[in-house]
């Protein structure tokens, strides 16, 4: 039988102004924030997300994010989408495992 689970943990840093979640059950970065586009593009995504009380909401627009960590550097979140409703702003994991730098120091 196969088990499906997500692992949720928490990217925050005290100069930025809200709390980024990394989530291996999402499948792509979202935010709900338009001021943390560095870039933005508005762009007819043609996915819905469902929520669990079984509302369906469109992505908007896609774009980068710049993470600003506590050393002072960022970190660019590429290919970001846009979801307005959102009140959470999620990391997908697998793309970031992907990221060719470090995450440390």
């Amino acid at each position: 039988m196969e088990q499906e689970f997500t692992l949720i943990t928490c990217l925050s840093s005290s100069s930025s102004q809200g709390v980024w979640y990394i989530d291996g059950g999402a499948p792509f970065h979202v935010t709900g924030v338009r001021e943390y586009f560095s870039s933005f593009k508005e762009e007819d995504i043609r996915f819905q997300i469902q929520m669990g009380n079984k509302s369906k909401y469109n992505l908007v627009a896609r774009g980068t994010v710049l993470f600003w960590r506590e050393n002072g550097k960022p970190i660019p979140i590429h290919d970001a989408l846009h979801m307005p409703i959102l009140g959470k702003n999620l990391i997908c994991l697998s793309i970031l495992k992907g990221m060719r730098y470090s995450l440390g120091g």
